[in-house]
C-alpha cells in the first residue's frame, strides 16, 4: 500500500514538474501578480493563476502573460469579503488545485497560504508565502480576539511555507525565527522602455493618483489642497475599497478617473503627469509600507509627493526625488502642487537623472533572476539566494573585465 502511494505520488509529480499556481483573492489586475506571471511564463513555466473576482460588473485591463486564469466571480463591496464568501472561495481554490495538481503553489499573503495548507503533499510539493502586505497590518479592527486569530494565522502560514518571500528588508525583518526561509524580491515596476520618461507634460497641472484607492491614502488631502486652484487636475487610475473613493473621490470635477488599468498603462499615465502622488495615512502599519510609488517615480523620470511621515521620506529627499511635506498640511501640499508649473522648464534634466538611478537597479528585470532561483528552490532559496547570485555577479563583471 505504502508502495503504491509512492508510486502514485511520482507518477503526479513528474506528470506537473514545472506547473505553478499562484493564489490571491484579487482578479489578476494586481500589478505584482501580474509582474509575477509574465515572468514565470517568459521562464517556460505552465503557470495558472487561481483568483477572485471582487467586482464582476467592473471593466478591467488584466495582462497576465501566458498564464491561465482560473476566475471566481462573486460580488462584494468594495473588495471587502465575508466568510461566507471567502469560504466560497476557499472551495474553488481546492477544486482548481485537485484539477490541476501543480508541482508548486505560491499564495499571496497569509490568509490565503492558510487555504492551500491542508493540500500539501496531497495535490502539490512545495509551497511558498509571498506576502504583499502582513495580515496584521491590514486588520483595520483593534480587538484583541481578531489580533489573536490574524496571529494564528500567520504563524501557521509563516511555518507550513517552504520560502517565505518580502518586498524588503524591513518586512522581511518581522518573521522572527523565520526569517531563515525568507527571501527578498523587492516591488519594482517593469521597464516600459525610454519612450515614457521622455513625454513632455502638457496642459493642466497634473498629479497621478493610482493603486488602491481609499480614504487613508491621502484622497481627501488632495482634494481639499487642488479645491480652489485652477488649471489643475488629478489623473486617477485604480480599483476603489471604500465609499469616500467611488462616490466623491472619483465624481469630483478635479479628477479625471481611467479605471482599472494595467501596470504598463499605469505608467504612461503617469509619464503624462507633473508628479506621482504618494501618501499614506499616519497609521501603526506606516512603517512598513513599500515604496512603490516611488519605484513608479524613478522609472518615469517624475517627482514623488509623499508625507513626511513614512519612512523613505529622509531618503527621497536625500537624493532628490520629491516634495514632502506633513499628511494633514494641505497649505503646504498645495504650495507644493503650484510649484510643479514652475519646474516643468527642468524636468526633461530631472527625468533623465532619476532615469539613470532606475536602470541602476530599480526595474523588475534585475529581480527575475531572484524570482527564477525561489521558484527552482523553494526550500533552499533563502540560505542560498544572496550567496549564489553575488558569486554569479563576481563571474559576470570578472569575464566583463
Amino acid at each position: 500500500m505504502l508502495r503504491r502511494g509512492r508510486q502514485l505520488e511520482l507518477r503526479m509529480t513528474r506528470s506537473h514538474r514545472g506547473r505553478i499556481a499562484l493564489i490571491h483573492g484579487n482578479d489578476g489586475t494586481d500589478v505584482r501578480v501580474g509582474k509575477i506571471c509574465r515572468s514565470l511564463s517568459r521562464m517556460g513555466y505552465d503557470t495558472h493563476f487561481i483568483g477572485w473576482d471582487r467586482r464582476p460588473n467592473e471593466k478591467k485591463e488584466i495582462d497576465l502573460g501566458r498564464a491561465q486564469s482560473h476566475i471566481l466571480r462573486l460580488e462584494t463591496a468594495f473588495g471587502k469579503g465575508t466568510l461566507a464568501t471567502m469560504l466560497c472561495f476557499a472551495a474553488h481554490t481546492w477544486r482548481t488545485l485537485a484539477h490541476l495538481r501543480p508541482e508548486t503553489v505560491c499564495c499571496v499573503n497569509e490568509e490565503y497560504c492558510l487555504l492551500a495548507v491542508p493540500l500539501k503533499h496531497l495535490y502539490y510539493r512545495h509551497l511558498i508565502c509571498d506576502i504583499f502586505d502582513a495580515l496584521s497590518d491590514r486588520l483595520s479592527v483593534r480587538s484583541w480576539p481578531y489580533r489573536a486569530a490574524a496571529g494564528i494565522v500567520s504563524a501557521l502560514s509563516h511555518g507550513a511555507a517552504d520560502c517565505l518571500i518580502a518586498t524588503d528588508d524591513v518586512r522581511r525583518g518581522r518573521f522572527g525565527r523565520h526569517q531563515g526561509k525568507c527571501a527578498v524580491i523587492r516591488n519594482y515596476p517593469e521597464d516600459p522602455g525610454e519612450a515614457f520618461w521622455r513625454k513632455n507634460v502638457e496642459g493642466p497641472v497634473k498629479v497621478y493618483v493610482s493603486g488602491s484607492l481609499f480614504l487613508q491614502k491621502g484622497l481627501k488631502q488632495i482634494l481639499a489642497a487642488v479645491e480652489a486652484m485652477e488649471d489643475v487636475q488629478i489623473v486617477a487610475a485604480g480599483p476603489f475599497y471604500d465609499r469616500f473613493a467611488k462616490e466623491e473621490f472619483a465624481n469630483h470635477p478635479k479628477v479625471v478617473y481611467n479605471g482599472i488599468v494595467t501596470a504598463r498603462r499605469s505608467l504612461e499615465l503617469a509619464a503624462e503627469c507633473d508628479a506621482i502622488f504618494a501618501f499614506y495615512a499616519p497609521t501603526k502599519s506606516l512603517e512598513f509600507t513599500s515604496p512603490n510609488k516611488i519605484y513608479d517615480a524613478l522609472c518615469v523620470g517624475r517627482p514623488a509627493i509623499i508625507n513626511r511621515e513614512v519612512d523613505v521620506a529622509p531618503w527621497i529627499m536625500e537624493n532628490g526625488l520629491g516634495m514632502q511635506c506633513a499628511y494633514e498640511d494641505m497649505e503646504a501640499l498645495r504650495e507644493i502642487i503650484a510649484s510643479l508649473r514652475d519646474r516643468r522648464g527642468g524636468l526633461p534634466q530631472y527625468a533623465e537623472r532619476l532615469r539613470a538611478m532606475f536602470a541602476k537597479g530599480y526595474s523588475w528585470e534585475r529581480m527575475e533572476e531572484r524570482l527564477a532561483y525561489v521558484y527552482r528552490n523553494p526550500k533552499t532559496a533563502a540560505r542560498e539566494l544572496d550567496k549564489v547570485l553575488g558569486a554569479r555577479s563576481a563571474a559576470t563583471a570578472g569575464r566583463q573585465a
